[in-house]
């Protein structure tokens, strides 16, 4: 286990460093000054998260700010991703997988039972019900089941679909 080390906060920006000094290596390469030690990632956990929240992006001082450079026109840009919701999506893939078995949605014959699937979730929602909570239902919320269902037409639509048809005229014809 690594050994934690005692960090300050820095008094320009508020930052919490292992370095000598009063202010951070981010603040002293601005203002030109000697850089002992390193900046502690926001992912290590020194100290409790509701000490303080903090925000390197104002701290990456490899370059100085105005000039990076980075290259990423065309990327994807995952920061765009809401994940605390997809989280839901998540608890619904894994109650399918405990009730019928990882990955069976991909057994699937007939894509038009996701659909139906579909408009059921997103009708029940545009009625005022939030939650599955039928009969049949996990308690999840209606859109987490249809963002299910629209992932599993993506899947099926981005895959052969020569190959899939084919699969399920084999299917059929037994």
């Amino acid at each position: 286990m690594a050994k934690q080390r005692k960090l300050k906060k820095c008094l320009k920006c508020g930052i919490y460093f292992d370095s000598p000094g009063g202010i951070c290596p981010g603040c002293a390469m601005r203002q030109k000054m000697p850089i002992t030690g390193s900046v502690q990632s926001a992912s290590v956990r020194m100290v409790p998260d509701d000490e303080f929240n903090i925000d390197l992006t104002e701290h990456f001082w490899s370059k100085p700010k105005e000039t990076f450079i980075k290259n990423d026109s065309g990327k994807l840009q995952w920061s765009l991703m809401p994940f605390e919701q997809l989280e839901d999506v998540v608890r619904v893939l894994m109650n399918g997988a405990k009730k019928y078995e990882r990955d069976n949605w991909k057994k699937c014959d007939d894509i038009n039972r996701y659909k139906d699937s579909l408009m059921r979730h997103v009708t029940a929602y545009i009625e005022g019900n939030k939650f599955d909570n039928g009969p049949d239902g996990d308690n999840l919320h209606h859109l987490a089941h249809a963002i299910c269902n629209c992932l599993f037409i993506l899947y099926f639509d981005k895959g052969d679909i020569e190959e899939w048809n084919q699969q399920l005229n084999e299917k059929m014809s037994v």
